[in-house]
């Protein structure tokens, strides 16, 4: 079942469920509204990459959106 807005603002604000995914407001994984909005773009971009590479529509596919500061310059 869908959440309310209200209810969804008070789960992002959830001292709680920060302290259990290790977001906080001065670490390098701060929650923010519209967060599970963005996790769905990124991730759809790394789908559609991905898809594009099976289909052999394309030997490169990059997602400049996904991994962000997880990811390492090799």
């Amino acid at each position: 079942m869908l959440k309310s807005e209200e209810e969804r603002r008070y789960l992002i604000n959830s001292t709680k469920l920060k302290s259990q995914f290790s977001m906080n407001e001065t670490g390098d994984c701060p929650g923010f509204a519209g967060l599970y909005e963005f996790c769905q773009l990124s991730c759809g971009g790394s789908i559609d990459a991905a898809q594009v590479l099976l289909r052999g529509d394309a030997g490169i596919a990059v997602n400049w959106g996904g991994g962000l500061h997880h990811a390492k310059k090799c």
